[in-house]
């Protein structure tokens, strides 16, 4: 049941990674594409932004539900080591300003 959650837990971590490929890579490159800009966001902008904020979305939804249901169960193994709680995190706030 261990290595069922500890696999859990690493394909969720994984879709948080940094990285240019992953969400906050996009976002961050989408960014300074809009500093460098005067003109307003183009739709493939607002797409990417769309699409970014939905995907981090789903994957801190996927990380509190693993939070919040997986650990638990961990933590209340005899002789598991005492930890404090995990909190969930909180999802994008809001999306695009325009």
């Amino acid at each position: 049941m261990l290595d069922t959650r500890s696999l859990k837990f690493d394909t969720v971590a994984g879709k948080c990674r940094a990285g240019f490929e992953a969400p906050i890579g996009r976002a961050l490159d989408l960014l300074g594409a809009l500093e460098a800009s005067w003109a307003a966001p183009t739709d493939v902008q607002q797409r990417t932004l769309r699409n970014v904020t939905e995907e981090v979305t789903a994957d801190v939804n996927e990380l509190n539900a693993f939070i919040t249901q997986e650990m638990p169960a961990l933590r209340a193994k005899p002789g598991a080591a005492g930890t404090a709680d995990v909190v969930p995190v909180g999802p994008p706030l809001g999306g695009a300003p325009w």
